[in-house]
């Protein structure tokens, strides 16, 4: 059996194989297990935010033999259904990264006419639409890095010319995150405080860390590692609280050095050896653990 996702205080969503292969039961505190209708989970590999609870119900992706699309349940097997055969017949939309955003949870899905896109439910199959094709045609848009970010989605996705690129939306209003022309960024994001932080390219300054609030104006660059069009290319993200503070750490490249650590914003982290190079960020600076002198010397902390 697989836990899935707590639907409320008293009922537990688990995968668990029976006879119709991976299916899906509630389990309650006092341990009755129901099958929610004949639904069968789509335990892909690797596969993203698998599950999501907006209010009282749980999105999930499932298959009742037309292939593994968007599915939800308030915890009964009536309450338990597809929100559509996006690609029918057998084909599989295979949705995943479900977010919740207020009442709406957003996906993405793989049309054969639109490649993989961005969806979005209120939980009924009426209300569950592509919110745009942002790369037209078959082209995927790939749309990664999905999250809430006051009170709408925050997300990277491609668009017709194949740049990734930071957006925003309610589900009507779509809203290009773009501090300057050109502004690129990569795959992931992860929350930090109240910004979301994530890579991103000015076209000056190469792959870098950049912050954002949501707005243009409230998207910066946090510090030009690598000095000039070389790039750091943060990557790995992990938001931690420590006993120094809540630290942003991340995974960093350099072809250039042979020696990477692990360091702290503050320069009080002892510096740690690592097979990559490693940044944090935390208090609105971010600080480089580089190979210049003895990783782990004063005088290497403080050129550091």
């Amino acid at each position: 059996a697989e836990p899935l996702v707590a639907l409320n205080a008293n009922q537990l969503l688990v995968a668990a194989r029976d006879t119709i292969g991976d299916a899906i039961y509630v389990v309650t505190p006092v341990g009755v297990a129901t099958r929610l209708a004949s639904a069968r989970y789509c335990a892909l590999a690797g596969l993203p935010q698998r599950t999501t609870v907006a209010g009282s119900l749980v999105f999930f992706p499932a298959s009742t033999g037309n292939g593994c699309e968007p599915f939800v349940s308030d915890g009964t097997v009536t309450g338990t259904f597809a929100l559509g055969d996006l690609v029918s017949g057998s084909g599989n939309s295979n949705p995943q990264r479900f977010v919740a955003v207020g009442a709406q949870v957003f996906f993405t899905a793989t049309t054969p006419a639109t490649g993989r896109e961005l969806w979005v439910s209120d939980g009924t199959a009426v209300g569950t639409r592509p919110v745009a094709d942002f790369a037209t045609g078959t082209t995927s848009a790939d749309p990664t890095g999905l999250i809430e970010q006051n009170g709408r989605l925050l997300f990277i996705a491609r668009d017709a010319a194949t740049a990734r690129r930071l957006r925003s939306t309610d589900a009507n209003v779509i809203d290009n995150i773009e501090p300057m022309a050109g502004f690129t960024t990569g795959n992931e994001t992860v929350r930090f405080g109240t910004e979301v932080c994530f890579a991103g390219n000015d076209g000056s300054s190469g792959n870098e860390l950049w912050c954002s609030d949501g707005s243009g104006g409230g998207t910066r660059r946090v510090r030009d590692l690598f000095a000039g069009i070389g790039s750091s290319s943060p990557a790995g993200f992990l938001a931690a609280n420590t006993a120094l503070g809540a630290r942003l750490f991340y995974i960093s490249t350099n072809s250039a050095d042979s020696i990477f650590l692990l360091r702290s914003a503050d320069r009080r982290w002892p510096a740690i050896v690592m097979p990559q190079a490693m940044w944090s960020y935390g208090a609105a600076t971010a600080a480089r653990s580089g190979p210049a002198g003895s990783p782990t010397s004063a005088a290497h902390r403080a050129a550091a």
